[in-house]
């Protein structure tokens, strides 16, 4: 896959480039959107589910049970059509940057000079669960 990039960059004009990143970019906020929308089908996969188990347990209202399957139903096509769109978008936005000449594979997930935001926030909650902890041993031990 390096090579094929290596050779796709001597292709590719600087303005292409930025062209094809910026589209790239506009297609991840759109598969991000698409995210949003798979996760609310299958939170009503369980809102159905949830209308199914009242009405066949606990004697619900009559209509949760045909409710219940329908919301299934319809929502899980929906979160099956979303996730098989969704895979297929990050192929093309994959696609995309390789022709742009960027390897994903080639680029590390965190930055050596600067950590992202939610890596910092991991370190930091990791640190005040360890000094927490070690606080509470020192409580028990006196």
């Amino acid at each position: 896959m390096a090579a094929e990039v290596h050779q796709m960059q001597d292709v590719v004009s600087a303005q292409e480039r930025k062209q094809l990143i910026v589209e790239a970019d506009r297609q991840t906020q759109a598969i991000m959107r698409l995210e949003v929308y798979k996760r609310l089908g299958y939170s009503a996969v369980a809102a159905g589910a949830l209308l199914i188990y009242w009405q066949t347990s606990l004697n619900a209202a009559s209509w949760f049970l045909p409710a219940g399957i329908g919301l299934v139903v319809i929502s899980g096509l929906v979160s099956i059509a979303l996730t098989v769109g969704i895979s297929r978008a990050k192929k093309n936005v994959r696609a995309i940057l390789a022709a742009a000449g960027i390897d994903l594979d080639a680029v590390p997930l965190s930055g050596s000079h600067k950590e992202s935001k939610l890596a910092r926030a991991v370190t930091w909650a990791s640190s005040k669960a360890e000094s927490y902890a070690a606080r509470r041993e020192d409580i028990k031990r006196q």
